[in-house]
């Protein structure tokens, strides 16, 4: 846990004792004409006011403390708290989010994929399917020096290494800058990798040169020379399940649950708390 992490959490502990002792002053001014009063010494009522007004104070400052804290500890928004299927048949499918999280130091983005057997939906190699996208040219390359270029790519997707005939398909990591100067990590994919839910998390921590894709928990592409190709621009928005043009060919053609978009670089144990976690269903209809 780092420092930030640990200082928050510092901080909902003192909340908390901080509601927890309010509570009790509050108990004890209710009960001062009772059996506490005998214990208590009398105090004057004006004396009485001004401690219930700053019993009020505390338990209004423990409870802040304590939702800082939650809301450090853990990630939101949360997104597609059901299974929530991306298609090209219904191309507002497609979730726009904030791009926010990619101006952040650090962050994570992480959602459950369904995944097809190979040769159906996402895994159908047609072209890349994303499962996030972002860059700032409409979804279209941009001339640079002579050259057409994509830029401030920010990318996770499906697709083949060869396009014609489209052959071995992989998870790829896609960056470029404003200069449309880019780079692609892949990952092959493989048969271990059985229909079902799978959890796929980007995460980054720009401090640390670190830039990683963790698929079950398991780190598959983990980088430390990324970030002269990291977006310089931004636009307004982050694409989940197409990419930015929503053409149909780059529609993943399955299902999503519990995208989150974080801040924060989710450390291991997150990772471990959110594989626990009871899995829905095999969607009703399998595309």
């Amino acid at each position: 846990m780092n420092e930030k992490k640990k200082l928050w959490s510092l901080l909902g502990v003192i909340g908390a004792l901080c509601s927890i002792a309010g509570f009790f002053l509050v108990l004890t001014q209710i009960l001062r004409n009772t059996l506490i009063e005998i214990l208590l010494i009398r105090v004057s009522a004006p004396l009485w006011t001004i401690a219930a007004i700053l019993v009020f104070a505390i338990i209004l400052l423990g409870i802040q403390l304590s939702r800082r804290s939650i809301k450090k500890e853990y990630p939101s928004p949360l997104l597609h708290e059901e299974p929530h299927e991306i298609t090209s048949r219904r191309k507002q499918s497609a979730t726009p989010i904030s791009s926010k999280v990619l101006q952040s130091a650090s962050g994570s983005i992480a959602t459950w994929v369904y995944l097809q057997p190979f040769g159906q939906g996402i895994r159908r190699l047609v072209n890349n399917r994303y499962i996030v996208a972002h860059d700032t040219n409409g979804g279209v390359t941009k001339q640079i020096a002579g050259k057409n270029k994509y830029v401030n790519v920010f990318s996770l997707s499906h697709g083949p290494r060869t396009y014609f005939p489209p052959d071995n398909p992989l998870w790829k990591l896609f960056l470029s800058n404003a200069n449309g100067e880019g780079k692609i990590w892949s990952f092959e994919d493989y048969e271990e990798l059985k229909p079902d839910w799978h959890h796929f998390l980007v995460r980054w921590d720009h401090g640390r040169n670190v830039l990683e894709l963790l698929i079950d928990g398991r780190t598959v592409i983990g980088r430390d020379d990324y970030q002269k190709y990291w977006p310089q621009e931004y636009s307004d928005q982050i694409l989940i399940g197409a990419w930015t043009n929503r053409a149909t060919q780059h529609f993943i053609e399955t299902w999503l649950w519990r995208t989150i978009l974080s801040s924060n670089f989710l450390d291991n144990a997150w990772i471990n708390r959110e594989l626990a976690i009871t899995l829905p269903p095999v969607p009703y209809y399998i595309i």
